[in-house]
């Protein structure tokens, strides 16, 4: 029995496979919020690895001082690193050749646009949710967060003022904040818009134009309704490989949409249902793109829980 050859297999394929240091991220399709938070941005560029270089904040190179004569102190940094390695994310939408005869607009066209949508929307729930990182998904925001969470303390001016400053205090006092952004769901905006001071007069008139006390604010559909998160992009690193499409009509393939399956396993066993594309005149659009996320340093990510305003 043989296996292919595997970037990610020791012995068999992984030692060709080069490291990257620095590369770009190409935007996302607008659908997708990842695109609108000014991250560090990288490409694999069929690398098998980013290597993000960075220092701890302990200890440090600060210059003391000293009488005149006396030794100057000799100190050292210390150093840190950040990998992102590709992981993989792949869909494939069947179709028959009539159909794309008789499709107007081509259904092709339609798949090809909707796997964009859907697929932004699912990257969206990863980046934004509390899963931990895996060697085949990146760790969500709330799970970068860690114990820097903290529960919404009401909906009124002064409460919310108060979990805006906790917010801001719990970042800063990790030393962070060069490139804060704050992300949440449409409606929590509007809500900040409206909420009016105890004399009538909006409380929070820049969020008129996507900002609050200065900094940046993303919206998108795909943020829970009762979170608010507080991100210091500068901290933030995403490495992605643009979508790759392949169309084909003479493919095999297991027709499952959750826990897809070898055609035939290693012991033998066959997958069903399986379709064949060449024998019922039919055609097969294949997606696949690599992407991984991290925060360089702890405390980037900092949430607010229990949102109703």
């Amino acid at each position: 029995a043989s296996a292919p050859a595997m970037s990610n297999v020791d012995g068999w394929a992984a030692e060709l496979s080069r490291e990257s240091y620095a590369a770009f991220l190409d935007l996302l399709q607008p659908e997708s919020v990842i695109p609108n938070v000014p991250m560090n941005r990288f490409e694999f560029q069929g690398f098998s690895a980013i290597n993000i270089p960075g220092r701890a904040e302990t200890p440090n190179l600060a210059g003391a001082f000293r009488a005149e004569g006396d030794p100057i102190p000799v100190k050292q940094a210390a150093t840190m690193q950040t990998q992102l390695t590709p992981k993989s994310m792949g869909v494939i939408s069947t179709f028959t050749a009539e159909c794309l005869r008789r499709s107007t607009p081509s259904i092709e066209a339609l798949i090809r646009k909707w796997i964009v949508e859907d697929t932004a929307v699912a990257l969206d729930n990863q980046f934004l949710g509390n899963s931990a990182a895996t060697p085949l998904a990146p760790a969500g925001l709330q799970n970068l967060a860690g114990t820097n969470t903290s529960a919404s303390t009401g909906n009124t001016h002064d409460a919310i003022v108060a979990d805006i400053k906790g917010m801001v205090q719990s970042m800063t006092a990790s030393n962070l904040g060069r490139r804060p952004v704050w992300i949440m769901h449409p409606s929590n905006l509007i809500a900040l818009n409206m909420t009016l001071t105890a004399v009538g007069t909006p409380a929070f008139p820049e969020t008129a134009s996507n900002s609050l006390y200065g900094m940046p604010v993303v919206t998108s559909t795909t943020v829970p309704l009762d979170i608010v998160y507080l991100v210091d992009a500068a901290e933030m690193a995403i490495a992605f490989s643009g979508p790759q499409f392949l169309g084909t009509d003479v493919a095999s393939v297991h027709m499952e949409d959750t826990t897809a399956l070898p055609i035939v396993d290693g012991a033998g066993t066959a997958a069903a249902p399986v379709r064949s594309l060449y024998q019922t005149n039919s055609l097969g659009l294949r997606m696949t793109l690599e992407t991984d996320w991290s925060a360089t340093r702890a405390g980037a990510v900092v949430t607010l829980t229990s949102v109703d305003w």
